[in-house]
């Protein structure tokens, strides 16, 4: 809670698919990346439904949806730092932030489901969101300890 309230965590998530089955995780961290909590579960949806963005959407709504439950459990009112969000997936951070675009073609998308819930949870809730894109598989061609990590500078 004092992480919360001096505005010292962050989140970040990620989302997969494989062989058709989706999977997402998110984390809160402290701003020198200690682990506060962490989750991870299955994507809901047929296997054609499957994809990055969707995984990411339901990374981001599981971390919404946590504080969510953790404001109403403490009766949280008060106003609140804001909280970053930090991603790879550009899509499922834009939707997040602005929402799902309204187009025909969008409208029956198999993501809807996800997009119009993740829009409505962030904009519910008693916390505001800053969400950031940072670059996937950074360790690919650089050791990991020669990374710059987003969260670890002072």
């Amino acid at each position: 809670m004092d992480g919360i309230r001096n505005g010292d965590i962050m989140m970040g998530l990620d989302g997969s698919v494989t062989n058709g089955m989706g999977a997402y995780s998110f984390g809160f961290f402290s701003k020198k990346a200690d682990p506060i909590f962490l989750y991870h579960g299955p994507v809901h949806g047929e296997k054609e439904q499957q994809n990055s963005t969707r995984s990411e959407m339901h990374g981001i709504l599981g971390g919404v949806l946590f504080l969510t439950y953790i404001s109403q459990k403490y009766n949280l009112t008060e106003k609140y730092p804001t909280i970053t969000v930090v991603g790879d997936n550009l899509e499922s951070l834009r939707i997040a932030r602005e929402g799902p675009s309204k187009s025909l073609r969008n409208i029956f998308s198999s993501d809807m489901d996800v997009a119009y819930e993740l829009r409505q949870a962030v904009l519910n809730s008693v916390f505001q969101f800053e969400f950031e894109h940072v670059k996937a598989h950074q360790d690919d061609h650089v050791d990991f300890d020669e990374l710059l990590f987003y969260c670890c500078t002072d």
